[in-house]
């Protein structure tokens, strides 16, 4: 259920704003865009009204109906002006492919996913073929969505969230033993992941738009700060877990095929 999404990241509705139209010089051509980043915005901040661990999933699912709407919306529209002859034209597509991908990726829809990749890819491309016209907020956030959203996917299990998923984990005998295994595997696998995005997220660190865009840069900041908390807090509590298994059952734990000392190396 969409409803136990864990949540990395600081909400997007105050970025939406902040880049929305920074660039348009056109203030009567960005009406439209203007409307779509407040309406996009109030559906962000709706969806953050509702509990991770609400029961009432209607709200939630029509909360991220609207978002996946939004964006094939937006998405359409920077399709049909990518091409155009008049460069604003190119750059009102730049600012619809950001809307297109922010809208598939807070909406936290599974069949969303290779459509935000999608605008974000067509979105970049066109951003390099504008050169120095691009608008530099909204290509910086082009860049930076696809690894926050493949950091937040790896920080969701299908079951309740990484952290949630270990602290379940109990190796005092083996009623649960493979069932905590399968977690503990699974979670290997995810903080490699969650490693390999992260020297992604790194890398933007002193991209020259976060010095001329100040509140940019704290969003940014702030982000990068809690994807390496929650990376860090989750490598911990494997350890934990590696720790007791090695314990109780030492059979079982080498042959995991990893160690709780891989384990503690997965550090920055």
């Amino acid at each position: 259920m969409t409803t136990k999404a864990t949540r990395v990241f600081a909400s997007a509705a105050a970025l939406i704003l902040l880049v929305s139209c920074g660039t348009l010089n056109d203030i009567k051509s960005a009406n439209e865009l203007i409307r779509a980043d407040n309406e996009l915005a109030q559906l962000v901040s709706a969806r953050d009204r509702v509990p991770a661990n609400t029961v009432i999933h209607q709200v939630d699912q029509s909360v991220q109906a609207q978002l996946v709407i939004a964006g094939d919306d937006a998405l359409r529209k920077a399709q049909l002006l990518r091409t155009d002859a008049s460069v604003k034209r190119r750059l009102e597509a730049v600012s619809w492919y950001r809307i297109a991908t922010t809208a598939y990726w807070q909406s936290r829809a599974t069949g969303s996913v290779d459509k935000m990749f999608q605008a974000a890819q067509e979105g970049k491309a066109l951003c390099a073929e504008l050169g120095h016209q691009a608008p530099d907020r909204d290509a910086f956030y082009l860049t930076l969505v696809i690894p926050f959203a493949a950091f937040e996917a790896s920080a969701n299990t299908p079951h309740q969230g990484l952290l949630l998923d270990l602290d379940e984990v109990e190796f005092l005998d083996n009623r649960n033993l493979t069932a905590g295994l399968s977690v503990v595997k699974d979670a290997y696998s995810r903080l490699l992941t969650m490693r390999s995005v992260l020297r992604e997220i790194d890398a933007s660190q002193n991209d020259p738009v976060l010095v001329r865009h100040a509140t940019l840069q704290a969003y940014y900041e702030e982000n990068r700060s809690a994807a390496h908390d929650f990376f860090e807090n989750a490598r911990a509590r494997l350890w934990t877990r590696l720790s007791q298994l090695e314990k109780r059952f030492p059979t079982d734990y080498a042959a995991l095929g990893f160690t709780k000392e891989e384990v503690a190396q997965l550090r920055f």
